[in-house]
């Protein structure tokens, strides 16, 4: 062991958390902060007869202007060591088997302090800004996103004004629906033929649009803490996305938990409720030590390679390793 120092609440639960302002969408105060303990799981096994090589990422959050990590504890067998990735800054612990490849489990705690997330201009560092206006694998800043961002985001002087112009077209556009296949890549072009689908989905059509519309805008991914519950599992990650408004800094936006609850359609265009944590920000990454394989479509998940190839899946387009040989399970208790 080393030591280091769905929906994301009911809506009575939020609501009652922002105040009788809530019901238009203004807070008449920030909800207060919340503090929990957060576990991470992995079990590595059914691995390939006679691997040689086996390298396995798992990201970590940090500290920043919203989130406090502490006591962070890794709890593995198996020797391995925190990196840290350019250009983002993610953090992520990496084990790397050579010859003796067996299965393994690794247990991470950490508590969290976590509070509402407004704008902010010490997010982002600066050096990024020129990145965050380029094309993404599965976000392209293409003709089709030029004229998207050119229909809904001309008339706004500012980018503020443009940014809550593609926010709302978003809203109108597309809907919360995770039937068939094709959704939570993260895809552009699917999120604008099929007009449904998850976070991934609707923020990537955000991000794709602003940046078209020369709005710098970036991806942040970790886990949704249910309002109202104090402790148990988590099923699964939750996205949002940030735009540059330089007036005020790097301002939030989640518009996938504004389509489901419309009284909070102005509250999400600035702000972030605490209930969540983030892991890791922006897409196509390359880890640390770098993969094999192709850049990792966004991290939140464990990404595993063996031989130097995938394994189950690898990020599988949906963000992390899946299927029987890596598993993974993620819970919460609150904390006084």
């Amino acid at each position: 062991m080393i030591s280091l120092s769905s929906t994301l609440a009911a809506p009575a639960a939020l609501l009652a958390s922002l105040g009788s302002g809530a019901a238009s969408g203004v807070a008449d105060e920030a909800p207060a902060p919340r503090r929990f303990s957060f576990v991470y799981e992995v079990s590595l096994k059914d691995l390939p007869e006679g691997a040689k090589r086996l390298d396995l990422w798992i990201p970590l959050p940090s500290t920043d202007p919203f989130q406090d990590i502490t006591d962070l504890e890794v709890e593995a067998r198996t020797p391995h060591r925190v990196t840290t990735a350019a250009p983002y800054g993610n953090r992520m612990i990496h084990f790397g088997l050579r010859e003796d490849v067996r299965p393994f489990d690794v247990v991470v705690r950490f508590d969290v302090l976590r509070r509402e997330q407004t704008a902010s201009r010490a997010l982002v560092d600066p050096s990024l800004r020129e990145r965050l206006l380029d094309s993404d694998r599965l976000v392209p800043v293409s003709r089709r996103a030029r004229e998207i961002a050119f229909s809904v985001a001309s008339d706004p002087p500012d980018a503020r004004g443009k940014a809550r112009a593609i926010y709302d077209y978003v809203l109108g556009n597309m809907r919360y629906d995770k039937s068939g296949a094709g959704w939570g890549r993260g895809d552009f072009e699917y999120a604008c033929d099929a007009k449904a689908g998850n976070c991934t989905d609707f923020h990537s059509l955000f991000i794709g649009v602003a940046r078209a519309a020369k709005i710098p805008a970036l991806f942040e991914i970790g886990f949704p803490i249910p309002a109202d519950r104090k402790e148990g599992e988590i099923g699964g990650y939750h996205c949002w996305a940030l735009f540059e408004d330089p007036e005020r800094g790097w301002t939030p936006t989640d518009i996938s938990e504004a389509w489901k609850d419309e009284t909070l359609r102005e509250y999400y265009f600035g702000r972030l409720t605490p209930d969540r944590v983030v892991f890791s920000r922006g897409r196509d990454l390359r880890l640390e030590p770098p993969q094999s394989g192709d850049p990792v479509n966004f991290f939140v998940y464990p990404y595993c390679e063996v031989d130097g190839r995938p394994f189950d899946g690898g990020d599988g387009g949906d963000g992390g390793a899946r299927g029987d040989g890596v598993t993974k399970r993620f819970s919460f208790r609150e904390r006084e």
